[in-house]
Protein backbone atom coordinates (compact mmCIF):
# COMPACT_ATOMS: atom_id res chain seq x y z
CA UNK A 1 0.00 0.00 0.00
CA UNK A 2 3.15 2.45 0.75
CA UNK A 3 3.89 2.17 -3.11
CA UNK A 4 1.27 3.97 -4.08
CA UNK A 5 2.16 7.00 -2.05
CA UNK A 6 5.45 7.34 -3.51
CA UNK A 7 4.12 6.69 -6.71
CA UNK A 8 0.90 9.20 -7.03
CA UNK A 9 2.86 12.03 -5.76
CA UNK A 10 6.12 11.91 -7.04
CA UNK A 11 5.90 14.76 -9.35
CA UNK A 12 4.29 17.70 -7.31
CA UNK A 13 6.17 16.07 -3.90
CA UNK A 14 9.49 16.85 -5.90
CA UNK A 15 8.58 20.08 -6.90
CA UNK A 16 7.35 21.23 -3.75
CA UNK A 17 10.28 19.79 -1.89
CA UNK A 18 12.59 21.84 -4.13
CA UNK A 19 10.88 24.77 -3.63
CA UNK A 20 11.37 24.31 0.27
CA UNK A 21 14.66 23.42 -0.37
CA UNK A 22 15.29 26.92 -2.94
CA UNK A 23 17.23 29.45 -1.65
CA UNK A 24 15.22 31.89 -3.06
CA UNK A 25 14.08 34.04 -0.17
CA UNK A 26 11.10 35.94 -2.11
CA UNK A 27 7.93 35.91 0.50
CA UNK A 28 5.24 33.25 -1.53
CA UNK A 29 1.55 34.10 -1.13
CA UNK A 30 -0.57 31.58 1.40
CA UNK A 31 -2.52 29.31 -1.12
CA UNK A 32 -6.10 30.09 -1.97
CA UNK A 33 -8.74 27.27 -0.50
CA UNK A 34 -8.79 25.72 -3.94
CA UNK A 35 -5.50 25.70 -4.61
CA UNK A 36 -4.90 23.56 -0.88
CA UNK A 37 -7.87 21.17 -1.93
CA UNK A 38 -6.35 20.63 -5.16
CA UNK A 39 -2.97 19.60 -3.49
CA UNK A 40 -5.19 17.10 -0.92
CA UNK A 41 -7.30 15.81 -4.45
CA UNK A 42 -3.97 15.32 -6.43
CA UNK A 43 -2.87 12.86 -3.18
CA UNK A 44 -5.92 11.10 -2.67
CA UNK A 45 -6.56 10.54 -6.65
CA UNK A 46 -2.89 9.44 -7.10
CA UNK A 47 -3.72 6.96 -3.93
CA UNK A 48 -7.16 5.51 -5.61
CA UNK A 49 -5.63 5.25 -9.52
CA UNK A 50 -2.63 3.55 -7.91
CA UNK A 51 -5.33 1.56 -6.02
CA UNK A 52 -7.45 0.71 -9.20
CA UNK A 53 -4.42 -0.02 -11.23
CA UNK A 54 -3.06 -2.61 -8.88
CA UNK A 55 -6.65 -4.36 -8.21
CA UNK A 56 -7.09 -4.33 -11.89
CA UNK A 57 -3.66 -6.36 -12.34
CA UNK A 58 -5.76 -9.37 -9.90
CA UNK A 59 -7.52 -12.29 -10.84
CA UNK A 60 -11.10 -11.66 -11.33
CA UNK A 61 -14.02 -11.42 -13.57
CA UNK A 62 -12.94 -9.74 -16.86
CA UNK A 63 -15.97 -7.74 -16.45
CA UNK A 64 -14.66 -6.39 -12.53
CA UNK A 65 -11.07 -6.35 -14.13
CA UNK A 66 -12.33 -3.75 -17.19
CA UNK A 67 -14.31 -1.48 -14.81
CA UNK A 68 -11.09 -1.46 -12.43
CA UNK A 69 -9.07 -0.32 -15.90
CA UNK A 70 -11.59 2.48 -16.77
CA UNK A 71 -11.86 3.64 -13.16
CA UNK A 72 -8.09 3.92 -13.05
CA UNK A 73 -8.20 5.54 -16.52
CA UNK A 74 -10.56 8.06 -14.97
CA UNK A 75 -8.50 9.11 -11.76
CA UNK A 76 -5.68 9.65 -14.19
CA UNK A 77 -7.79 12.14 -16.29
CA UNK A 78 -8.99 13.89 -12.82
CA UNK A 79 -5.57 13.96 -11.92
CA UNK A 80 -3.64 15.50 -15.30
CA UNK A 81 -6.65 18.12 -15.10
CA UNK A 82 -5.42 19.11 -11.43
CA UNK A 83 -1.55 18.65 -12.21
CA UNK A 84 -2.18 21.35 -15.45
CA UNK A 85 -4.21 23.61 -12.87
CA UNK A 86 -1.85 23.28 -10.08
CA UNK A 87 1.69 22.94 -10.67
CA UNK A 88 2.37 26.29 -12.82
CA UNK A 89 1.04 28.29 -9.95
CA UNK A 90 3.50 26.59 -6.93
CA UNK A 91 6.18 28.61 -7.70
CA UNK A 92 4.39 31.48 -5.99
CA UNK A 93 2.90 29.70 -4.09
CA UNK A 94 3.72 28.90 0.16
CA UNK A 95 5.08 25.35 -0.58
CA UNK A 96 5.02 23.92 3.22
CA UNK A 97 1.17 24.40 3.13
CA UNK A 98 0.58 22.99 -0.11
CA UNK A 99 2.88 20.00 1.20
CA UNK A 100 0.49 19.78 4.46
CA UNK A 101 -2.24 19.55 2.26
CA UNK A 102 -0.99 16.52 0.08
CA UNK A 103 0.03 14.98 3.69
CA UNK A 104 -3.43 14.55 4.81
CA UNK A 105 -4.26 13.36 1.33
CA UNK A 106 -2.09 10.70 1.91
CA UNK A 107 -3.15 9.92 5.03
CA UNK A 108 -6.57 9.72 3.94
CA UNK A 109 -6.84 7.80 1.01
CA UNK A 110 -4.85 5.19 3.22
CA UNK A 111 -7.48 5.15 5.93
CA UNK A 112 -9.66 5.20 3.45
CA UNK A 113 -8.47 2.40 1.65
CA UNK A 114 -7.59 0.01 4.70
CA UNK A 115 -11.34 0.78 6.07
CA UNK A 116 -12.40 -0.42 2.45
CA UNK A 117 -10.46 -3.70 2.42
CA UNK A 118 -11.78 -4.29 6.21
CA UNK A 119 -15.00 -3.69 5.12
CA UNK A 120 -14.50 -5.92 2.33
CA UNK A 121 -13.16 -8.51 4.39
CA UNK A 122 -16.27 -8.19 6.71
CA UNK A 123 -18.53 -8.15 3.91
CA UNK A 124 -17.38 -11.07 2.00
CA UNK A 125 -17.94 -13.28 5.05
CA UNK A 126 -21.85 -12.39 5.15
CA UNK A 127 -24.47 -14.14 3.18
CA UNK A 128 -26.42 -12.09 0.77
CA UNK A 129 -30.45 -12.40 1.30
CA UNK A 130 -30.76 -11.39 -2.65
CA UNK A 131 -29.74 -13.73 -5.52
CA UNK A 132 -26.94 -11.20 -6.56
CA UNK A 133 -24.47 -11.60 -4.41
CA UNK A 134 -21.94 -9.73 -6.21
CA UNK A 135 -24.15 -6.61 -6.24
CA UNK A 136 -24.63 -7.21 -2.60
CA UNK A 137 -21.38 -7.39 -1.54
CA UNK A 138 -20.56 -4.61 -3.27
CA UNK A 139 -23.45 -2.27 -1.74
CA UNK A 140 -22.35 -3.62 1.96
CA UNK A 141 -18.85 -2.48 1.08
CA UNK A 142 -19.86 0.85 0.11
CA UNK A 143 -22.24 1.34 3.44
CA UNK A 144 -19.17 0.10 5.57
CA UNK A 145 -16.55 2.44 4.32
CA UNK A 146 -18.84 4.65 4.08
CA UNK A 147 -18.23 5.30 7.76
CA UNK A 148 -15.08 5.57 7.86
CA UNK A 149 -14.16 9.40 9.12
CA UNK A 150 -11.90 10.19 5.90
CA UNK A 151 -14.81 8.84 2.99
CA UNK A 152 -16.42 12.13 2.79
CA UNK A 153 -13.47 13.93 2.22
CA UNK A 154 -11.99 11.27 0.01
CA UNK A 155 -15.05 11.29 -2.31
CA UNK A 156 -15.13 14.92 -2.18
CA UNK A 157 -11.86 14.95 -4.73
CA UNK A 158 -14.11 12.55 -7.42
CA UNK A 159 -17.14 15.10 -7.53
Amino acid sequence: MRAYLWDSTLGLGLLLLLLLASGAQAQRDPPSDLELRTAYCISVLGGRSTDARTRSSLPGPRSQQEALREEHAAYERDLRRLRAYLLPRTKYLDAAALLAATDRGQADVAAFLRAQQACKARCDTERSPSGDAAAAAAACVSACAARDPAAERVRACTQ
